[in-house]
């Protein structure tokens, strides 16, 4: 996916000094004092203990730049935005870096869950030197996200929104400062297609965009469609049923194979 490994890119570095690629822990060696024998040089005989060094090898701690929040919804339940933060957060550790999962799923439970939550961005802004918020167009914009990208700028850190919320681009233009702050203060948001960017900017909210487009292997559609009779046409759709995906050309897709 094209757009997980362009935001992996974007998250190598901690926002004050750029990314140099993912640096595999050095090995440091040190030495300690253990007891050995001491041989005479006259006679050849051991004669007593005397110290001697011998080398001890010792792990760096992992650098600032290879720590990554990653602030989303990992379930339990089911979804676009749960998969994507799964996917990510595995191709982060995959890569080497050191990933910390912050769930937004379960805030609004109770006081204590929503005040929980909002400890664990702390937390989290406090010891990656990059944030990945993956966000949608919803109360958590202003609630959960903003405070992340205030606590990143705080501490000097990377703060990247992966902006999935198609809805904004019919109701951008009504919302709240908070939600447009949101996006404005972070260090960059990443829009899924140039439509979207341009429909963000004339409705006010003015961000660092960057257009990661999406896309989908179709290998495997193509396979199943595959029957006795010779291949059938497929026709994919990773739209909600609303105006904004622009439902209406879907369906005229749809006619036209079917």
């Amino acid at each position: 996916m094209n757009d997980i490994c362009s935001i992996h890119v974007l998250a190598g570095g901690n926002g004050r000094r750029p990314f140099r690629g993912c640096q595999e822990d050095e090995d440091h060696t040190d030495f300690t004092l253990v007891k050995g024998d001491r041989i005479s040089e006259r006679t050849g005989e051991m004669i007593g203990e005397t110290p001697r060094a011998e080398p001890r090898k010792r792990r760096t701690r992992i650098s600032m730049n290879r720590k990554i929040a990653v602030i989303a919804p990992f379930g339990p339940q089911i979804g676009g935005m749960v998969e994507l933060a799964r996917i990510l957060a595995s191709m982060f550790e995959d890569a080497g870096f050191q990933v910390l999962k912050v769930n937004k799923s379960t805030v609004g439970r109770n006081i204590l869950g929503s005040f929980m939550i909002h400890v664990r961005i702390f937390l989290a802004a406090l010891s990656s030197g990059t944030l990945v918020v993956i966000s949608g167009s919803g109360k958590s914009l202003w609630a959960l996200d903003l405070p992340a990208v205030l606590l990143g700028r705080l501490f000097g850190r990377r703060v990247i929104i992966d902006f999935v919320g198609g809805a904004a681009m019919e109701e951008a233009r009504s919302w709240g400062r908070l939600k447009k702050k949101a996006l404005k203060w972070s260090s960059s948001v990443v829009v899924p297609t140039n439509k979207m960017k341009e429909s963000m900017k004339l409705q006010g909210v003015d961000a660092c965009y960057k257009v990661i487009p999406h896309t989908v292997d179709v290998g495997i559609f193509r396979r199943v469609a595959r029957g006795d009779k010779g291949p059938k046409k497929v026709v994919l759709s990773a739209k909600n049923m609303e105006s904004y995906a622009n439902i209406d050309q879907i369906i005229k897709c749809v006619s036209e194979v079917s």
